[in-house]
């Protein structure tokens, strides 16, 4: 065998390897987030029971905003429905809380959520809600990290039956300051 060879068959058992490190440490409950609307890094799944506050990845809603998200390259490609990726954001309304969304930004239960103000991107929409109850079966997701990200200022509340996992951060790159 000469060393071409051996080289190959080397690099290939490498590669192979490091594959199954990251298919056993994603079945683990790890996820990479290389999205903006949180700190880009590792984050561990921490069981599928969340409260109003918590960070949690899930799918997407099916519609015609997200779509445009995802021409618009702020979605990612992966596994859920309509072939978008997961998405990280902080729960920031659950049962029974009450949601208006305007041109000044998102409110629940009356308090303003900082960072809120929906940005006018062509194509892009505003999901409007004037005082609407939260139902049992849905949520809203919100960023509190990055003002110009994609949530539900633009694609509506998310169905419960979405959300994925709670997590929380294990290795994530400094804090940024918010753009707004």
């Amino acid at each position: 065998m000469n060393r071409y060879n051996k080289l190959i068959k080397i690099m290939t058992i490498f590669f192979l390897i490091v594959a199954a490190l990251i298919l056993l440490m994603f079945a683990l409950g790890a996820r990479i987030n290389t999205t903006e609307s949180y700190p880009v890094g590792l984050y561990w799944t921490a069981g599928d029971s969340y409260q109003k506050g918590d960070l949690v990845t899930f799918c997407p809603p099916l519609s015609e905003v997200v779509e445009e998200g995802r021409r618009l390259g702020v979605l990612t490609t992966g596994f859920c429905n309509g072939e978008h990726g997961l998405l990280i954001k902080k729960v920031a309304a659950v049962s029974g809380d009450q949601v208006t969304i305007d041109n000044n930004g998102v409110f629940v239960n009356g308090v303003f959520i900082p960072n809120s103000k929906p940005l006018q991107v062509e194509g892009i929409s505003i999901a409007y809600m004037n005082k609407y109850t939260v139902a049992d079966s849905e949520v809203l997701t919100m960023s509190d990290y990055n003002s110009s990200s994609f949530d539900s200022r633009y694609y509506g509340l998310v169905p419960s039956m979405n959300i994925k996992s709670k997590v929380i951060p294990l290795y994530v790159e400094q804090h940024k300051e918010s753009e707004l």
